[in-house]
């Protein structure tokens, strides 16, 4: 059976549209929040290869991380929320510090100073970790999902709630079936179409890369929208595609909670309450 030369070139260029495509490098992802650390004796000699155990008091998720060679390790991509992170080493305490939360987006540093006993002593370790970066120069600030859910935005629009950030200034709306409903932003002087909105690691920008938005030219309900950080300068090159600020947003998850209890339908019941934000043009004249 023969080729012909055409169908030759055709296949030729295939197989080269697929072999390039293959070899694309696919940007990094951040998504959540990242645990780095040090782990090391009182005299402070590394501890290598020792278990770190991370636990997200809300869902009950426990991730493992083991120290390198030098006694780091680095945890990423965590959801939001809070934590209680263990360090384990054979001929050494177990220590456990709880109560650390982490942001989204935020590289978190957790030290541990282990001390010569057995496994089954446990040191606790109560506080919060420092709300000054440490690790990187970037300037990021959060908001929290509380924030987002009751204050009274202006069309639901969670986005609106950074320009109460250093550094950003709002330069009009957009609104469509084409583009997003939020308010355009100028961040550290850089142009709206510059900025990067991400939902869960993944772009958002409209299609004139001014606001987050999508087919229908709407935005994320602010309930769920567990929280979002807006980076103002100096953020690592995993965030990419942008020159201007970066929003970065995640949505909310499930927790752990136990099933509950079986009650009885014929008991009365606590009248409900509602409650809202009312908008009418009454009250802007």
């Amino acid at each position: 059976m023969t080729i012909r030369p055409a169908r030759l070139r055709a296949l030729s260029a295939l197989v080269c549209l697929v072999t390039c495509l293959a070899v694309t490098p696919a940007f990094g992802q951040t998504v959540g929040g990242t645990f780095v650390g040090r782990v090391h004796d009182a005299s402070g000699a590394t501890l290598p290869y020792a278990r770190i155990s991370i636990s997200n008091v809300a869902t009950g998720v426990v991730t493992d991380v083991v120290t390198n060679a030098d006694g780091f390790y680095s945890a990423p991509n965590l959801l939001p929320g809070d934590y209680v992170v263990t360090a384990l080493f054979d001929g050494f305490n177990t220590q456990s510090k709880s109560g650390i939360t982490l942001n989204v987006g935020a590289e978190v540093p957790l030290d541990f100073t282990m001390s010569v006993g057995t496994v089954t002593e446990n040191v606790n370790v109560s506080g919060t970790a420092s709300t000054i970066d440490t690790v990187s120069a970037t300037l990021r600030h959060n908001v929290s999902g509380t924030t987002i859910r009751e204050l009274p935005l202006n069309g639901r629009d969670w986005t609106q709630l950074a320009l109460l950030q250093p550094g950003v200034t709002g330069v009009g709306s957009s609104g469509g079936t084409r583009s997003g409903n939020g308010m355009k932003m100028a961040v550290a002087g850089a142009r709206p179409s510059e900025n990067n909105y991400r939902l869960n690691g993944i772009g958002v920008n409209d299609y004139a890369n001014t606001t987050p938005g999508n087919a229908l030219g709407t935005n994320l309900g602010v309930e769920a929208v567990a929280e979002f950080s807006v980076l103002t300068n100096s953020y690592s090159a995993e965030y990419g595609r942008t020159s201007g600020g970066v929003v970065n947003a995640i949505t909310r998850s499930g927790l752990a909670r136990p099933p509950r209890p079986m009650t009885n339908v014929m008991a009365p019941r606590t009248p409900a309450t509602m409650r809202g934000f009312m908008r009418s043009s009454s009250f802007c004249r």
